[in-house]
């Protein structure tokens, strides 16, 4: 009866006009924000003013419709930060002055801002002709029978985007599912693998939450990598290369790249990569099978070219591309040189990027030399969001020390020196000490880090890291709700919630 014409594509915070979609005999409507009334509107169009806060964080939006007599007709409820998907869809059900089913109408949005360039309605599970994708009528049908309605959009570039709704029945008014993904981690001595393992383990609000199922074999890593720390990871690449350790299954030459695909490229599209024989069916270098891995670069689209927090994200990697540190050494950016790079709105992206996978996950931060920052707040403010949607955020720091550097990297250090003043130079007795005030001035506010100075140590902290994430486990419950609303009931040893 009611569904959100606004959708939130992208981070979101501040103040924000939400526009609903309530079809008669709607008179009035009401926004809540996290459980509290906020804004109401009493006519059409329902644009409703609300402010999400001084700092992104995951909001609740519930829209609720009145009749003239005050009686519900029907809510929608919106997640805000907790997903960011590049197109969603909505849909509600129309009725007649006899209360009949006779059509849906469908909202949308996308990144790219654009019309749909198919759309698909398909009623109990045939297809409906759609001659107007914002109102299709529905055909003829059993009232007290349960039916289904489901939509689904394609937009340019390949973004999608479905809406499902049920009726009649056992349902009678229209609903539609929602799930959400709580994430904890187990000790060695806790089994937590199936639903049954997880009974009673999570409450909201004191109630007792039921545990639909329980994902912890495949794990999402997102890498968000500072520009700085490129010419690193590609020397780090050839010590990779030249020591053996790690043994991709699709293998690119040295002089081949992985490319992130331009904004806008379906994820699916991957670049033509040679395959070798792997050794093993499981990576050696910190991926699983059923593991993903994106890589992210902190270069958001153009002021005013999209309302919307885009930042340049890979296609998934697999552990048939070899393991993390293969992945992240090889990979190559498409960066056009914009200045300025936003190191905590990718940090804050990427860390709703991973949950919304609903997978175990981690975001890595991977710091070079020489960072710079144009956030408009500071890392404090993404940790916090990442904390909230219970992400853990691991901050590398890449830059080899002199031990590790290769007989040609030491000449061209020698060489640098020669060409600095003498007041510049550093002798070489010096050079991890001024490496190590570089490691603390690139890592200030974003709390521990993990000092990366040799391709042993990167190899070593890629396995870490999915040591770590083996101990995740990720919860389905039913309903929508706040990943910090839910807690852990009372008599539980071995689980904590992630934060």
């Amino acid at each position: 009866m009611i569904t959100f014409i606004t959708l939130f594509l992208g981070l979101t915070w501040g103040p924000q006009t939400i526009e609903v979609l309530a079809p008669a005999p709607a008179a009035r409507v009401v926004l809540l924000l996290d459980g509290t009334e906020v804004a109401s509107d009493a006519e059409p169009p329902w644009r409703l003013t609300c402010d999400l806060g001084e700092e992104p964080a995951p909001r609740l939006l519930e829209a609720v419709a009145y009749d003239a007599e005050g009686g519900e007709l029907g809510r929608a409820r919106r997640a805000v930060n907790l997903a960011m998907p590049r197109a969603e869809a909505g849909m509600v059900l129309e009725r007649d002055d006899d209360g009949r089913a006779e059509a849906v109408r469908l909202a949308w949005q996308s990144v790219s801002d654009a019309e749909p360039s198919a759309v698909e309605v398909l009623f109990d599970g045939e297809p409906l002709t759609v001659t107007d994708p914002r109102r299709v009528a529905l055909p003829d049908h059993d009232a007290g029978a349960l039916h289904v309605v489901s939509a689904e959009l394609t937009f340019t570039g390949g973004a999608r985007a479905r809406a499902d709704l049920a009726f009649g029945g056992a349902f009678g008014a229209a609903i539609s599912t929602e799930n959400t993904a709580v994430a904890v981690r187990t000790d060695a001595g806790r089994a937590l693998r199936s639903r049954e393992d997880a009974a009673g383990l999570l409450t909201i609000g004191g109630e007792s939450l039921p545990v639909l199922a329980v994902e912890h074999e495949r794990a999402d890593l997102v890498f968000v990598v500072e520009r700085s720390s490129g010419d690193v990871l590609k020397s780090l690449n050839l010590d990779l290369l030249l020591s053996g350790d790690t043994a991709p299954v699709r293998s690119t030459a040295s002089t081949e790249t992985y490319r992130l695909p331009p904004s806008g490229t379906p994820r699916g599209s991957r670049a033509s990569v040679p395959t070798t024989r792997a050794s093993s069916s499981r990576s050696r270098g910190g991926l699983l099978g059923g593991d993903r891995m994106f890589l992210v670069l902190p270069v958001a689209a153009p002021a005013g070219a999209t309302p919307y927090d885009l930042f340049p994200v890979s296609q998934a990697f697999t552990a048939e591309d070899g393991g993390s540190a293969w992945v992240l050494t090889a990979h190559r950016f498409l960066d056009d040189g914009r200045p300025g790079q936003h190191l905590a709105r990718a940090v804050a992206v990427a860390g709703i990027h991973a949950a919304s996978g609903k997978r175990p996950r981690a975001v890595v931060l991977v710091l070079g030399p020489a960072p710079d920052e144009a956030s408009p707040f500071p890392p404090a403010v993404a940790r916090r969001l990442l904390a909230r949607l219970r992400v853990p955020l691991v901050v590398w720091y890449v830059e080899k020390g002199w031990k590790a550097m290769r007989g040609e990297e030491r000449e061209a250090f020698w060489k640098g020196q020669g060409d600095l003043p003498r007041n510049a130079r550093v002798a070489a007795r010096e050079l991890d000490e001024a490496r190590a005030r570089r490691r603390d001035l690139a890592a200030g506010g974003w709390g521990p880090v993990r000092d990366i100075d040799s391709v042993e140590a990167l190899t070593e902290e890629v396995r870490r890291l999915r040591e770590e994430v083996e101990d995740q486990r990720v919860l389905w419950v039913d309903g929508l709700h706040l990943p910090g609303d839910v807690a852990l009931a009372d008599g539980w040893a071995g689980v904590e919630l992630l934060e």
